[in-house]
């Protein structure tokens, strides 16, 4: 587990797979490494043994936001254009730079399973995390920040604080300024 931590944590790794067609000995072929069949087990020795022996544990997901294209290059990758968001399953990095996600849909529903390199999505800095809004907030003050339900946002989640309230950054695309959000308006998760 600490290794999948460390890959997801690493810069950058242009020297693996960055661009589609390259260098691929290390993509993942044939039946994806970690993933159940349509009988539900799981291949021996693809996933990372915290993964295999929490057997009923729902995998832990964090969104990210894809910084470049990827294309698909068998069926069990998954295809996914720059800026998109995908949640990843954060125990299932490989040690040759892939990580298992799903497509982020507007209503919350997986249309696309698959894995991609960890190369094309977009690292934010420690204790930055991409949280959707569970529920609009009007701003009651200048600190505070105006959202729309179910937009993604940059929170700042070291600055969540006693009296429920968080710092988020602002999104141009959402047209959302940075400023202080209750919590009660951010769909938190464990990860």
């Amino acid at each position: 587990m600490a290794a999948a931590a460390n890959v997801l944590d690493a810069e950058d790794d242009e020297g693996k797979a960055a661009d589609a067609g390259q260098n691929n000995a290390e993509l993942p072929r044939g039946p994806s490494p970690g993933l159940a069949d349509s009988k539900g087990s799981v291949e021996a020795g693809s996933v990372s043994a915290s993964a295999v022996e929490g057997d009923r544990a729902p995998p832990r997901k964090r969104t990210q936001r894809m910084k470049r294209e990827w294309v698909a290059e068998d069926p069990s990758q998954m295809s996914a254009a720059e800026g998109d968001f995908v949640m990843i399953w954060v125990d299932t990095g490989t040690d040759h730079g892939w990580i298992h996600a799903e497509k982020v849909t507007a209503k919350e529903e997986s249309s696309q399973v698959g894995w991609l390199p960890i190369c094309v999505l977009n690292p934010l800095p420690e204790f930055r995390k991409w949280m959707r809004t569970k529920q609009a907030w009007q701003a009651m003050g200048e600190s505070q920040c105006n959202v729309e339900e179910g937009v993604q946002v940059v929170v700042w989640v070291d600055s969540r604080t006693d009296q429920g309230w968080t710092y988020v950054e602002g999104s141009e695309e959402f047209n959302v300024s940075p400023g202080w959000l209750p919590d009660f308006a951010l769909e938190w998760n464990d990860d």
